[in-house]
């Protein structure tokens, strides 16, 4: 019983310093478009308007865990030419985490510029840029400890505001009107803010603890099979100062009834793994099983992660249910009427 204690206490302690000095992730790399790469702003498939609603929980059955929440709205915003538009959205972001309610929060514009290299848009490239204002916040009261010693230096804040850059770029190609590919790259944090709570004490002499920039390569593609099933394999790498992620899995999509029209509504089935390192140990974090429904122009998707590395001991396996909606519409302004470019399908 007293291992079990033991093992419990260190895990949840050094996942907790892992995620404070890293970005959270998203179980279904689909359902976070913008969040993944700024490029990917306003490519939006049969619609001009598309808004995102992303929701996760982690590790709550036994500890005070982690919730996420996200919202997100992009468009094409303007033509330019007649194979090119400009896109934007804006990105919110919440997260709490632990018990001492370690919690950031997000908000930013994105931009993006797309561009059909072809007369008929079956090859697109983008390029995105991002600035986000980031809040942090933590409730030093409930810090418990045994030494004298104060926990905390005098002064040191409990809130700490930065704003952050990131950039990427993207590339569409369609095989045919139902097949494409993509594939995109992402760097974040490239002005690298300070995220120290203890190195702002009034009495401290700590250095500065800088946001370790985050390299993302992404791609996937939505494969025909036939006429009313395809696969969307996709896959994700992600470095971040001594942490690496990878995510790959894939969807099969089909139609229950062939006699409902083809907007109507596809299923989803899939699953994910993501194998991670952090420093020289690699492990398996998670496996990923993913269900969704697009009715009409609203997709609906939930995944579950079940819990692998070394945390599996205390967690049982449970991981966290994440929940996402995506809807897309098309407007009737000269965006619409004179768009020349078609974007593809996540």
């Amino acid at each position: 019983m007293q291992n079990s204690i033991f093992t419990l206490i260190f895990a949840l302690l050094f996942s907790t310093i892992n995620l404070l000095a890293q970005d959270i992730h998203w179980a279904h790399i689909h359902a976070s478009p913008t969040y993944l790469n700024p490029a990917m702003t306003g490519v939006i498939a049969n619609g001009d308007v598309r808004f995102i609603a992303n929701a996760r929980s982690q590790w709550n059955d036994f500890t005070n865990g982690y919730k996420t929440t996200a919202a997100s709205a992009d468009l094409k915003l303007v033509q330019a030419g007649k194979s090119a538009f400009i896109g934007a959205g804006i990105n919110t972001f919440a997260d709490q985490a632990g018990d001492l309610d370690f919690t950031t929060l997000k908000a930013g514009l994105s931009f993006s510029a797309v561009k059909a290299l072809d007369r008929n848009s079956k090859n697109l490239v983008s390029v995105g840029f991002q600035s986000d204002y980031i809040a942090q916040t933590i409730d030093f009261s409930k810090m418990v400890g045994f030494e004298e010693e104060p926990l905390v230096g005098q002064g040191t804040p409990n809130k700490i505001q930065n704003y952050d850059l990131s950039v990427g770029i993207g590339w569409y190609y369609a095989f045919t009107w139902h097949s494409s590919f993509y594939m995109g790259a992402s760097l974040s944090h490239i002005n690298r803010p300070d995220i120290s709570f203890r190195s702002r004490a009034l009495d401290s002499n700590e250095p500065s603890v800088l946001y370790d920039r985050k390299y993302v390569v992404h791609g996937g593609a939505n494969l025909r099979l036939a006429k009313y099933v395809s696969i969307l394999p996709s896959a994700m790498i992600a470095i971040q100062g001594p942490h690496r992620e990878v995510n790959f899995g894939s969807y099969l999509k089909f139609k229950k009834d062939p006699s409902f029209k083809v907007t109507d509504r596809f299923f989803y089935i899939g699953a994910w793994l993501r194998p991670i390192w952090e420093g020289s140990s690699p492990g398996l974090d998670a496996f990923v099983f993913s269900l969704r429904m697009d009715k009409g122009s609203t997709a609906y998707t939930f995944s579950y992660d079940f819990n692998t590395s070394k945390l599996a001991r205390a967690s049982y396996l449970r991981g966290g249910p994440e929940i996402s909606i995506i809807h897309t519409f098309s407007t009737d302004g000269p965006v619409k009427k004179n768009h020349k470019v078609k974007c593809p399908a996540f």
